[in-house]
Formats: structure tokens, C-alpha cells, sequence
């Protein structure tokens, strides 16, 4: 296990390896509708970010590169050469990284949810001192009405109850150093040119933290990349599991091809 992340693996050691990287405030169980899609044809391997779940919190802050070094440590504890590597959200941010910086390890790249800038820097800051002083609680309204349509909240109320006991349950500390990594993102569009990996870029149809529109230029600047909307907001993987599992499997068929 990567010293930094709680590690869960799912299918057999001689299938592709798929890692999932989960949004902030979240937990590696966002991806329990991906791993009954998958886990029969590849090697999931689903974690913790540092400081969420049943991962540690770092004994300082840390930066967007240690993130993804967290992803090649647990590559390399586990005898992985390749992955394919899908990311949501801060997930998605770390997967931007990793493009960039370590493609020699990748089969190809899913960025869900995600953009290379994601809020103003004010908006975090204001979210950050709202926690200091109430708690998760303080900002887990406001995050789930970020993260689902209001027919998803009333068409699956169990499944947005457990998701904002996780969100509730992720200690401030952990949330607020992932979240400076986002708020301090140095990623530019015009860096993605660089990826060569090819990419799927997703994102949700109501999503206001990573628009249509942000995606879209995601893709535009990212040379072997396609684009695919779901009707969803912000935790796709989720709301949209049918749609998007779809999406994905397609993309990995035809990787392997």
C-alpha cells in the first residue's frame, strides 16, 4: 500500500489495471457503481487522497506534484507498469498532472468533473474559514446541492444521505489541504497541450464547478482527447453511473483494440 493512501483492489492481477481517484470531501466507495461495471475485466484499484476516508493526513500541506507521485508510489507497490487512470474532480486535477508528468505510465486518462482551475481563489478561502469555524457541516448543504440535481436528490435520497456522511465524516484538516491544492492549481490550458495520452474529458450537463463549456475547452486543448456530457452535476460517477460506465467502457474497448 503507498504509504500516503488507503488502498482497496478489486479483480484479477492479470487484467489492465483501472486506479479511480475520487473528488475532495469524498471517499474511494464514489466508484462502488464503476467496480460492479468492471471488476471483471480489469484490475481496479480505488484509494484514499491523503487527509480522506481511511487515508492519513499529511503532517503539513502539500502540492498538486505529491499528489501525483502518491498515484506512482501506488503503482509501483503494487507491480503496475500502466493503468488506465480515471480521476473526478481534484481526482481529475491529479490526472491533469499525470498526463502531463508521468504518461510513461499511463494506458489512458479519464478527467471527470474537472477543469485546470476549479473556483476562485476568494471562494475557497470563504469556504476554508466557514469550516475552521462550523465544521464539514457548515458547507455540506451547499456541497450537495453542488454535487446533484435536485431529481437525483429526490430520486435516490439514501444514496445522497450516504454521501454526505462521508463528505461530513472527512476530517477539516484533510478537506482544507486537498482543497488548497485545487485552489493553488499552477495548470494551465494551454500546459495540456503537452498530453499525448489518449484522453476521455466528461463532465455533468448542470455541473457549475466544471461548466460544459470549461470541459469542453479541457478537450479542445488536450490533442488525442473526445468529449462526453452526461445529465448530471458534479459527481457523475454517480448520478449518471449507466451513462458514464458506458462512456468509459467504450473508450477502454477501444484503447485495447
Amino acid at each position: 500500500m503507498a504509504s500516503n493512501s488507503f488502498v482497496d483492489i478489486t479483480g484479477k492481477d492479470k487484467n489492465p489495471a483501472i486506479v479511480f481517484a475520487h473528488a475532495l470531501g469524498g471517499d474511494l466507495s464514489m466508484w462502488d457503481r464503476q467496480v460492479a461495471s468492471f471488476a471483471d475485466g480489469y484490475r481496479i484499484l480505488r484509494y484514499d487522497l491523503r487527509g480522506h476516508g481511511r487515508s492519513p493526513q499529511s503532517p503539513s500541506d502539500f502540492n498538486l506534484q505529491e499528489l501525483g507521485k502518491d498515484v506512482l508510489e501506488l503503482l509501483d507497490q503494487h507491480g503496475i507498469e500502466r493503468a488506465h487512470f480515471c480521476g473526478l474532480s481534484l481526482g481529475g486535477l491529479v490526472g491533469q498532472w499525470l498526463g502531463l508528468h508521468a504518461a510513461d505510465r499511463l494506458l489512458s486518462l479519464t478527467l471527470l468533473d474537472t477543469t485546470p482551475r476549479m473556483g476562485a481563489p476568494d471562494v475557497w478561502n470563504e469556504r476554508f474559514a466557514q469550516i475552521e469555524a462550523g465544521g464539514m457541516t457548515a458547507i455540506s448543504n451547499a456541497t450537495i446541492e453542488r454535487w446533484f440535481t435536485e431529481a437525483f436528490r429526490k430520486k435516490e435520497p439514501q444514496t445522497v444521505a450516504r454521501v454526505r456522511s462521508i463528505f461530513e465524516a472527512t476530517p477539516p484538516s484533510g478537506y482544507i489541504a486537498c482543497g488548497k491544492v485545487v485552489r493553488d492549481s499552477a495548470i494551465e490550458y494551454k500546459d495540456l497541450e503537452r498530453v499525448t495520452v489518449p484522453t476521455l474529458v466528461a463532465t455533468g450537463k448542470f455541473d457549475v464547478a466544471a461548466k460544459p463549456e470549461d470541459a469542453q475547452k479541457l478537450a479542445r486543448h488536450i490533442p488525442a482527447s473526445r468529449y462526453l456530457e452526461l445529465e448530471a452535476a458534479h459527481i457523475t460517477p454517480v448520478e449518471a453511473s449507466d451513462a458514464f460506465n458506458n462512456g468509459l467502457r467504450l473508450f477502454l474497448e477501444e484503447r485495447a483494440r
